[in-house]
């Protein structure tokens, strides 16, 4: 709950929105000080990417383009064992997308997310020090087969949240890029089968993430989410995959949906429904193609 307390004060203060963006930094720039440690100053980039996807969300091209060059940047540091870790900076540009505003508006948000960020950091760098995470390094050619893929992969369900008009609709491209490791411990088919059962377990809290309204609900869910991380997700990726977007989902905004419970599922399902079964043929292709086993684990600490 660290990560929460200046967020905690702010809302407290009646500081709603500005508390929402300063969890969010905080708990972004602390996941990438954890897990990509040894480039954890690019944290501080956090509010940088999200302001220029705000500003240029209504610019396709412009916005599309920054999110496949952090996807790049993303799959590249799969080499060296860091985009577990990274996966904080294309998430901050994805919910800037789906958040277009004016220069000014974006701007305060940004100081929030900046705010954020520079405490999240020193707490990774500081008393986070200690933890540790293990990580996976991949060779180069597998690096970069799985940045081509995981760029396709998420345009698509870009594409697809933003044509069905999914409320947050940030979150199903966050999903495609966060769960799927380049690297493989079992055969392909196996891969993908677990693949799918963390789809499922993505789309089940971020339904549940989304509908919950009441304040202190969805407080105590967030709680509940970030304890969970910290006794089942530090040695297993799939587990933090599966907790990161409904933590966003908690942390971007104090309401849930706004409408008919039921059309929303409606909508989401059908989108994750296209997506998720392009995400799976898309990574079982990769696997079959090239089964990297990975590198020997590295641990961060």
């Amino acid at each position: 709950g660290l990560p929460l307390v200046p967020a905690a004060i702010l809302y407290y203060l009646g500081l709603t929105e500005t508390a929402h963006y300063v969890a969010l930094g905080s708990v972004l720039a602390a996941m990438i000080a954890i897990m990509a440690r040894p480039i954890g100053m690019s944290a501080l980039l956090i509010p940088v990417v999200y302001l220029a996807a705000a500003v240029t969300a209504q610019w396709t091209d412009g916005v599309v383009a920054l999110i496949v060059a952090l996807v790049a940047f993303v799959g590249a540091a799969s080499s060296l064992g860091y985009h577990r870790g990274l996966m904080g900076l294309l998430a901050a540009a994805l919910i800037g997308s789906f958040e277009p505003a004016a220069s000014g508006a974006a701007l305060v948000r940004a100081g929030g997310l900046a705010a954020g960020s520079v405490y999240g950091a020193l707490l990774g760098w500081t008393l986070f020090r200690g933890v540790s995470l293990d990580t996976r390094a991949v060779k180069v050619q597998t690096a970069l087969g799985y940045a081509v893929v995981t760029a396709l992969l998420v345009v698509v369900a870009w594409f697809t949240a933003r044509a069905m008009g999914v409320q947050h609709g940030w979150w199903l491209p966050l999903a495609i890029a966060a769960a799927g490791e380049p690297s493989l411990d079992c055969p392909p088919l196996h891969a993908v089968g677990r693949l799918a059962v963390a789809f499922l377990g993505i789309l089940l809290l971020a339904s549940v993430a989304s509908l919950v309204n009441e304040p202190a609900s969805r407080v105590a869910l967030l709680l509940a989410l970030l304890a969970a991380l910290a006794l089942f997700g530090r040695g297993h990726a799939g587990i933090r995959s599966v907790l990161l977007v409904p933590l966003m989902l908690l942390l971007v905004s104090h309401d849930g949906f706004d409408g008919p419970g039921i059309e929303y599922l409606q909508t989401m399902s059908l989108a994750c429904l296209f997506v998720f079964a392009c995400a799976l043929l898309g990574r079982w292709i990769m696997w079959t193609l090239r089964p990297d086993p990975g590198r020997a684990a590295a641990t961060q600490s």
